[in-house]
């Protein structure tokens, strides 16, 4: 089992990974709730992150390896709904105050979509670098 110091600065990398504003943390602001869901099921910072950092925090000399995973994964996915739980609340509530104005109605899917467009553009020109 890790221990308490461990535990504590996995949950600072989680929380720092997880808060990190993203693709996946606009399609859930955008309460589009299967495409949020889908990008984060095959998020790559993710998966980079379970294979990159979980090793670091795992002691085969403190237990169960298993079990130790179990724990970590535990941690990372309870950061992980209260981060999206926050940005889902804070987007709703946000969506609400803009729906009463009608000047404002699509506003998250234009801000949206300029997110992804500047993305776009980005990847074509790093490429050509």
């Amino acid at each position: 089992m890790p221990d308490i110091a461990t535990l504590a600065i996995f949950a600072a990398a989680c929380l720092a990974l997880t808060a990190t504003p993203g693709p996946d943390m606009l399609l859930i602001a955008s309460r589009s709730l299967s495409q949020g869901l889908f990008t984060n099921l095959l998020n790559p910072k993710m998966a980079l992150f379970v294979l990159a950092l979980f090793p670091q925090f795992v002691r085969p000399d403190a237990g169960s390896v298993a079990a130790q995973i179990l724990v970590l994964a535990t941690v990372l996915n309870l950061i992980g709904i209260v981060v999206n739980g926050l940005v889902i609340v804070t987007a709703s509530r946000l969506a609400r105050a803009f729906s009463a104005r009608t000047r404002f109605r699509r506003a998250p899917q234009i801000l949206l979509g300029c997110v992804f467009a500047g993305l776009a553009a980005r990847l074509a020109f790093d490429a050509r670098r």
